[in-house]
């Protein structure tokens, strides 16, 4: 599980050469192959996701996030931690990557299905109506983001981007 934590660290950061490098080295060719270790020890690698979403191929990072969905569904009698996850984790993820391929009614929908008060999916609420330009409410989510976690700078950076995209530089560093 190690490499694939380090490729989901280095796909986050911006280095997917790095990321498929540590993919590499432990010959892991799909998310899947990882899910039973992640729902049992707590972790969150989905290298191949984020790998997609940094190069911005948000159908393969839907396709990942769906091929998971459809894992851990199909597991998750056996374990009953995997049925957890789903809301929380990838769920979100797939809602964005919707969102990312312009299906703003589907992530909406998908999002609206997770739990409100939880801080991935308060981040890519806010990230998903940013998206859809609906400002106001990307807005309400980071805030609810940031109260719910005010020293995690993850919510912070969704919001700096945010306001970057919409030209809003001096708001940007400010949240940056």
């Amino acid at each position: 599980l190690a490499p694939a934590l380090a490729a989901t660290a280095f796909a986050l950061n911006h280095d997917t050469a790095a990321a498929w490098a540590a993919i590499a080295a432990n010959g892991q060719q799909d998310d899947n192959s990882l899910l039973a270790a992640d729902a049992k020890d707590a972790f969150s690698a989905l290298p191949h996701y984020w790998i997609a979403a940094e190069a911005g191929n948000w159908s393969a990072a839907l396709a990942d996030a769906r091929a998971a969905d459809a894992w851990l569904t199909a597991n998750r009698t056996a374990r009953p931690l995997m049925g957890l996850l789903l809301p929380v984790w990838i769920r979100p993820l797939e809602a964005l990557a919707l969102a990312r391929r312009g299906d703003a009614a589907g992530a909406a929908a998908l999002i609206g299905a997770t739990p409100p008060d939880y801080y991935l999916c308060l981040r890519l609420r806010g990230q998903i109506a940013a998206q859809a330009g609906d400002g106001q409410a990307a807005e309400r989510w980071f805030t609810a983001g940031a109260a719910q976690a005010p020293s995690l700078p993850f919510v912070y950076a969704d919001w700096g981007a945010m306001l970057l995209e919409r030209g809003d530089a001096v708001g940007a560093i400010a949240k940056f």
